[in-house]
């Protein structure tokens, strides 16, 4: 497996912190969907590559819930979809604070449970959204 740190630059990526001692705590981590919550860091799965972020580095975490219109056959709805999305400061751009994962859960109690555990890993971290008065009328996240 490959891991990619959510907040560095690409350099860094080159040079991984020990492999090992990442997958150790990846595999002992608790799993909430496709993240898993190791020790000292996040990991969010995909395919092949574990994206990972250390928890003191998370400035921002909240959940959002987005409905989605569904239609099957003559009935139409909506589907709850929820996400706990996690900021912090990315060196790529601006360094500053942004969305940097979103990550979809499999339920409301999945993304309460989850929003729980950050609590308690990363003191240190906002659990709200930010402010809708954002100066370009849109997210961060891209």
């Amino acid at each position: 497996m490959r891991f990619l740190r959510l907040d560095s630059p690409d350099e860094y990526n080159n040079i991984n912190p020990d492999r090992a001692e990442l997958e150790k705590e990846l595999r002992a981590g608790r799993s909430v969907g496709p993240a898993a919550l190791g020790e000292r860091h996040v990991f969010i799965r995909k395919f092949r590559k574990a994206y990972y972020m250390p928890y003191e580095n998370i400035t921002r975490c909240f959940r959002r819930v987005m409905s989605v219109p569904v239609k099957l056959g003559c009935c139409a709805g909506d589907l709850r979809v929820e996400y706990i999305i996690l900021s912090g400061f990315d060196f790529n751009h601006t360094g500053a604070e942004r969305e940097l994962a979103q990550i979809q859960t499999p339920g409301e109690r999945a993304a309460k449970i989850l929003l729980e555990e950050f609590k308690k890993r990363c003191p240190n971290a906002v659990f709200k959204p930010p402010d809708k008065s954002h100066p370009s009328g849109q997210s961060d996240f891209t």
